[in-house]
């Protein structure tokens, strides 16, 4: 049962974008490994993706998404997942017992930003997903055109709550650039850890990093639909792309609102807005059950660990 939920919302996905003949542009920085959530509910046959990947992308210099151009140093940790632009502070890695963070080797890069990257192209983007260790700031900073002029409708963004790096960003300076250009906060996971002195002891922790969602607010995005008021197939793919996107990020109320916005600035007899809502209930039909079943095993396999003598992660 565990799996119902996904599966059917993969299926409207398939059909939204089935249907408007929609592909969804996916920049992925900071990629490595397979899709994540939300992206990987996507179908991969409507999916076309952008990967920089310095650490792992085996150029000779590798290309490097930053607030300028030009050569840089690039910090390679011990685990490459935590690479980045930025010098890793000790003191951080000694409290919290992340050591994998610390620079295993450095190398140069070549820099670009999202806007020289994307220039002339700007539509082709639907999607951005920024990872990159500290400098999610910088790389925002390096596509305000992009955001300001292109059809972004989605954005998952990493953001640092704790010191981690050497002049780093941070939550306090994305969320402004973001609502400067017409984003409001749709959705927020937050990651804590146990320093070291204290892991033993079964409490949250302090709070480290997370992702946030950011969509368009509703004037940007009836800017945005207005641009495609007079071409049917356009605003249809347009809707069709935004919906599937908040569907697989469970961002239930952007989708419903978005079809509204949609069908006010003409018909859309492809998407039946309403018929897709429909759908959308369908897929959620048993979502609560399946939560309350992961829970429940969630807890049962952490009561078990402890009654072994493990202790918790």
């Amino acid at each position: 049962m565990l799996n119902i939920t996904v599966r059917r919302k993969q299926r409207v996905c398939l059909d939204l974008l089935n249907t408007t003949r929609a592909v969804i542009g996916l920049a992925d920085v900071g990629a490595g490994g397979p899709l994540k959530r939300p992206w990987r509910l996507l179908p991969a046959s409507h999916l076309s993706k952008f990967d920089f990947e310095p650490a792992g992308d085996g150029a000779a210099t590798p290309l490097c998404v930053s607030n300028r151009i030009g050569r840089a140093e690039f910090f390679v940790a011990r685990d490459e997942r935590g690479s980045s632009f930025h010098r890793p502070l000790s003191a951080f890695a000694q409290r919290f017992g992340l050591s994998s963070h610390l620079t295993a080797r450095t190398i140069e890069v070549e820099c670009t930003t999202l806007d020289h990257y994307f220039d002339g192209r700007f539509e082709s983007i639907d999607a951005l997903d920024i990872n990159v260790e500290g400098h999610d700031y910088q790389v925002l900073q390096g596509g305000k055109r992009l955001l300001q002029e292109g059809v972004v409708k989605l954005l998952k963004v990493e953001f640092e709550l704790a010191e981690v790096w050497e002049g780093q960003g941070w939550l306090s300076d994305i969320d402004p650039l973001m609502r400067a250009q017409g984003y409001v906060l749709a959705a927020m996971d937050l990651e804590c850890a146990r320093p070291v002195s204290v892991r033993s002891y079964y409490h949250p922790g302090e709070p480290l990093w997370g992702k946030a969602l950011y969509v368009p607010g509703r004037a940007r995005w009836q800017a945005l639909l207005q641009r495609f008021a007079g071409d049917a197939d356009l605003l249809e793919q347009a809707v069709a792309k935004a919906a599937a996107l908040y569907l697989a990020a469970d961002l239930l109320g952007q989708a419903f609102d978005v079809l509204e916005l949609g069908s006010q600035v003409r018909q859309l007899p492809r998407l039946e807005p309403a018929r897709v809502k429909q759908q959308i209930a369908s897929a959620y039909r048993w979502a609560r059950v399946e939560s309350g079943v992961r829970t429940g095993r969630h807890l049962m396999e952490r009561a078990l660990g402890l009654r072994s003598g493990e202790s918790e992660p």
